[in-house]
């Protein structure tokens, strides 16, 4: 038996026309969720909610440890005096709206349960999104998943490994029978801290001293077979 755990953001899904870190879209999705809710707002506060985000862009101020799950967006809805839940639902719709599904990701976790392999995601959030959207993100792959465990969750930020460990420990699996597959440097760091086989997804020309790499979540088929 094999374990192959994924990465979420731009290995299963892609997020058109939105980057890795959001800070162009912030003063967007803050005015769009506050019209939804009928709030206005003025410069000031609009800056200091930017400046909530930036403090936890976590592409800019780099951390391992995880924060609490929707401590970020408490934060900045109280600023509007705005509904938390209401106001944490439209912004996280505003980046949302963007998600598709890899195009041969649906296909390939299907075959790989076929073929009896146990496959996990194991994600950092941002803002410490609550693990609810990360399941909508998931709606059309989740059937296809045997676990799916956030940083949220977890507590921890890759390159730590502690995720890695628990999804390991559920399923009995050892380090030569787990595969990390990931699209960033962080992803295969924490493979290579785990002792576990990495498989970089890119396009690129890239080395960060990965095991395998592949342009397709599909490929995988033909590197563990």
């Amino acid at each position: 038996m094999k374990l192959l755990i994924f990465d979420l953001g731009n290995t299963l899904i892609k997020y058109k026309g939105i980057s890795l870190n959001w800070t162009e879209h912030y003063e967007q999705a803050i005015k769009e969720s506050l019209g939804c809710l009928n709030i206005s707002c003025n410069a000031e506060e609009l800056n200091r909610a930017i400046d909530i985000l930036s403090f936890y862009n976590t592409r800019t101020h780099f951390r391992t440890f995880e924060i609490e799950e929707g401590e970020v967006l408490t934060k900045v809805s109280r600023l509007f005096c705005a509904e938390k839940h209401l106001f944490e639902q439209y912004f996280f719709d505003y980046f949302q709206r963007a998600c598709d599904t890899e195009d041969t990701a649906i296909k390939t976790l299907a075959e790989l349960k076929c073929l009896g392999y146990k496959t996990a995601v194991l994600t950092d959030v941002p803002y410490g999104m609550p693990r609810h959207f990360v399941m909508d993100d998931l709606k059309a792959l989740s059937p296809h998943l045997d676990s799916v465990l956030t940083s949220c969750d977890v507590g921890f930020r890759k390159p730590e490994t502690n995720g890695i460990r628990q999804i390991q420990s559920e399923y009995g699996m050892d380090n030569r029978n787990t595969y990390y597959i990931g699209d960033e440097k962080k992803d295969i760091e924490c493979a290579q801290k785990a002792g576990i086989q990495s498989v970089l997804v890119t396009d690129k020309k890239q080395s960060w001293g990965q095991d395998f790499t592949i342009s397709k979540i599909g490929e995988m088929l033909d590197i563990i077979n």
